[in-house]
């Protein structure tokens, strides 16, 4: 009697078709060796996933074989083997060819079910599942990964991520990089980083870190570090605060390698030194002649009234009065030569690192008219002055730049309107809002070409004739100006030429006062 046999049989088969269709269920394709005699039983899901009809693959070994690419059939075969020998499961990514020609990726699993008495395998299943849009997403991570190595390392930018909880520190390759160590000798933790700081910068990095994670408080901060092999970087180093339920949880940063940037904003700080040194000469040369009379002519008040007292005391006609009054008048004219000398040696000297201070604006204009006034009067031009305000306004900043601004002004002024036949030049001081003070200086041209407004404030550029200019005065200016916090700009509503330097005013209730 072989019913019992044969129920079993097909209780079997009926169990087979089950679990593979609750496989196929799940998008995978099964697949059913029988290993001694090459038949492979595919599933109709393990063929359409290559775009395959039912009746276009048949059912042996060899199409399986014949699909895989062929750089991965080797690869395949070796793992089936070590399968079969008992040597490692069987799970392998691979790539197999479509009906269209594409491939897809596969990952392939399997098992052997049944062996011989010797151990030689008999039957052995297992399924197909299409991984090409995972492997795409790995390869796109990988890429980028790639790509953001690269342009990290092009940036000379490190990344880190800080686990609070954990209290674990990461590093990207160029962090490593950066700090001239590499992964297998060095685990960064934030004790042993923060170590790689200055000892200049170890207190500030020190307490952005904590305030960090205490607080949540982000940072930025241009610091120096100590590589490994001894070498100083100037670094940016940033950093963003991640928060969960209410709690630092991580932080996130960067640091940079601007160590050639620094370099560079150093040289470029000393050539402006040098560019406003030359502007200084330049003006220093433009005002020779007139400062050169303007001291002669009261040296020679001093030496005509001293040989005026000496002439009356060998005649015996010197009298108490006449002695008083003559000495007066030395005395006057000698304060008018040490107020010239005193405003070319605030005027020539290198004022770069001086610090900040309350001045008091009239004192500016004084002895900024002091060294180009002669120049002015000489060249038959009419100066006017409007700068009452001025005298009770103080400012913040270096009278030497300050002056040097006013006198690069009015010096344009006097070459603009040198060959004009209304020659004239005002200095005027007005208020704006109670909080700002502006310096005018006008003279009796129409205004400036747009061509030329469009380049009036770069170096180099000027309108004067060859030898007549450098092309640096009002760049430089403008600098200076916008370093005390101020404006140096072209009046477009001006009926004359006017530029006006605009600063704050440093009290503003002396300001409410004057106005």
């Amino acid at each position: 009697d072989v019913t019992a046999e044969h129920e079993a049989a097909e209780s079997l088969a009926e169990m087979e078709a089950r679990w593979k269709y609750a496989l196929e269920g799940t998008g995978v394709g099964v697949w059913d060796w029988d290993v001694l005699s090459g038949r492979v039983d595919f599933s109709s899901r393990w063929k359409s996933m290559l775009g395959f009809l039912e009746e276009e693959i048949r059912n042996e070994l060899g199409e399986w074989a014949r699909l895989v690419h062929p750089e991965d059939l080797q690869r395949m075969f070796e793992a089936i083997r070590a399968h079969h020998e008992g040597r490692a499961d069987y799970a392998a990514e691979f790539r197999m060819r479509c009906k269209d020609g594409s491939y897809r990726w596969i990952m392939g699993r399997g098992k052997v079910v049944s062996r011989n008495t010797d151990g030689t395998p008999i039957r052995m299943i297992g399924t197909h599942s299409d991984i090409t849009e995972s492997k795409q997403e790995q390869e796109e991570v990988k890429r980028m990964k790639v790509l953001l190595d690269e342009t990290q390392g092009i940036a000379s930018v490190g990344g880190w991520e800080f686990i609070v909880h954990t209290n674990t520190l990461y590093w990207t390759r160029q962090s490593y990089d950066l700090h001239e160590v590499t992964p297998v000798e060095y685990k960064p933790t934030v004790e042993t980083y923060l170590k790689f700081y200055a000892p200049e910068c170890l207190e500030e990095i020190d307490s952005y870190f904590r305030n960090a994670i205490q607080n949540g408080v982000g940072f930025e901060a241009e610091l120096e570090i100590i590589t490994s092999k001894k070498n100083r970087r100037s670094v940016h180093v940033s950093c963003k605060v991640i928060s969960r339920c209410g709690r630092v949880d991580r932080l996130l940063g960067i640091v940079q390698d601007i160590t050639v940037r620094k370099q560079i904003e150093k040289l470029v700080d000393s050539q402006k030194v040098a560019l406003i040194a030359s502007a200084k000469m330049s003006s220093l040369g433009e005002m020779a002649a007139g400062v050169a009379h303007e001291i002669n002519n009261p040296l020679t008040i001093i030496v005509g009234k001293a040989e005026q007292l000496q002439s009356l005391q060998k005649n015996g006609n010197l009298e108490p009065e006449k002695l008083y009054e003559g000495l007066q008048k030395i005395q006057k004219t000698a304060h008018r030569i040490s107020k010239i000398i005193r405003g070319l040696k605030t005027f020539s000297r290198d004022s770069k690192n001086d610090p900040m201070e309350t001045i008091l604006l009239s004192r500016v204009i004084e002895d900024s008219l002091e060294l180009c006034r002669e120049r002015i009067i000489g060249g038959g031009i009419d100066l006017r002055l409007d700068v009452a305000v001025a005298a009770t306004v103080s400012v913040r900043g270096r009278s030497a730049q300050l002056e040097q601004t006013l006198i690069n002004l009015i010096g344009n002024a006097f070459d603009a309107v040198a060959s004009y036949d209304e020659k004239w030049v005002k200095i005027a001081v007005t208020t704006r809002d109670n909080e700002r003070i502006q310096i005018l200086v006008i003279d009796s041209g129409k205004g400036i070409a747009t061509e030329v407004l469009e380049k009036l404030m770069q170096p180099f550029f000027t309108t004067k004739a060859v030898g007549k200019g450098t092309g640096l005065g009002l760049s430089i200016s403008k600098g200076i100006i916008e370093e005390h916090s101020g404006r140096l700009y072209y009046d477009h509503s001006s009926t004359n030429t006017c530029f006006v330097i605009e600063l704050p005013v440093y009290d503003s209730s002396r300001l409410s006062k004057a106005s």
